[in-house]
């Protein structure tokens, strides 16, 4: 007797494991799902309320309690299988000879369990939609609150229009006077990249420049670079024992031309005693020429004279 009680708690424990397995397997196609998992599936997709809700966020909210829900149908599953493994090896562990009694037996109460579990069911899907209508009241209170909302975010939007308009214009004029000077500084970079590529190829021609200068004063200075990296060094060298020789050949010379200066004066008195010397001469030949000016004129005052006389003498004569 006691054989058979324990094996009529292990069918019926069998029978309500395969009960609740055909209602959880979801192996076979199943596409529906206890009442009780299904609210629960409901309150985790309204559990989370975000502010200002999109549809995509809501479509994703559900998706999410759809796949908990999955997930719940697949681990129920896969234990009603592995408690049905256990309990058919501890049937098969019992030897009964009165089988069809316990069989009829755990018939009636497979039906019994059956009935209750669907008037268990039946009950939790009317809490459901109760629920469900409670639920579907308060989101039409919501809506009706969102769209009087979005009404007054419509006057909003309406009357700020006209400024936002007026910002599009300002900000349409600051656009055009961004672009104009976009256009200047990219004239005027232009202008010093080709001023930067000029003065980049006057660099290059004064250094080439410099560079003959530097070879041309080495050779007119007789220095040989060598192939010296700073060759101006040894220029600046030989320039400043130039220097110096310069500066000692300039004393010499400023030394000459006083002595040249002096002899000048030397020379200049002489001159001026030559040139007094013949303003006298000239001065001297002047009352010589002068004297014999007179001279001659008293040569032909007598000549006059004794021309008079002898024109007298032999009027004189004649007369006598």
């Amino acid at each position: 007797m006691a054989a058979f009680a324990e094996a009529t708690r292990i069918l019926f424990r069998i029978i309500q494991t395969t009960h609740h397995l055909q209602n959880t397997a979801v192996s076979g196609g199943r596409t529906t799902s206890p009442a009780t998992l299904q609210k629960k599936m409901q309150e985790l997709a309204t559990l989370v309320r975000p502010a200002s809700p999109t549809d995509n966020t809501m479509v994703k909210l559900a998706g999410n309690a759809l796949n908990w829900l999955h997930t719940c149908m697949q681990i129920l599953e896969e234990h009603y299988l592995e408690n049905l493994g256990h309990l058919t090896k501890k049937l098969e562990n019992i030897h009964l000879s009165n089988w069809p009694e316990a069989f009829q037996l755990q018939d009636i109460l497979s039906r019994l369990a059956s009935r209750d579990a669907v008037v268990q069911e039946l009950r939790e899907e009317l809490e459901g939609y109760k629920e469900t209508g409670a639920r579907q009241a308060s989101l039409v209170g919501t809506l009706r609150e969102r769209l009087q909302d979005a009404e007054q975010d419509a006057g909003i939007l309406a009357s700020s229009k006209s400024c936002l308009d007026a910002s599009l214009q300002e900000l349409a004029n600051e656009n055009r006077e961004l672009k104009r000077r976009a256009l200047e500084l990219d004239r005027q970079s232009q202008e010093y990249l080709s001023g930067w590529n000029k003065t980049k190829q006057e660099a290059s021609d004064t250094k080439q420049a410099y560079q003959e200068f530097v070879s041309k004063l080495a050779t007119s200075l007789l220095v040989d670079l060598g192939g010296r990296k700073d060759p101006l060094d040894l220029i600046v060298s030989q320039v400043d024992a130039l220097c110096q020789r310069s500066e000692g050949q300039r004393v010499k010379t400023h030394t000459l031309e006083e002595n040249v200066e002096a002899l000048e004066v030397e020379c200049r008195a002489s001159r001026e005693t030559v040139m007094r010397l013949v303003a006298e001469v000239s001065r001297e030949r002047g009352v010589a020429s002068t004297h014999a000016k007179k001279v001659e004129s008293l040569r032909q005052v007598r000549r006059t004279i004794y021309c008079g006389q002898c024109s007298d003498a032999i009027n004189y004569l004649k007369l006598s």
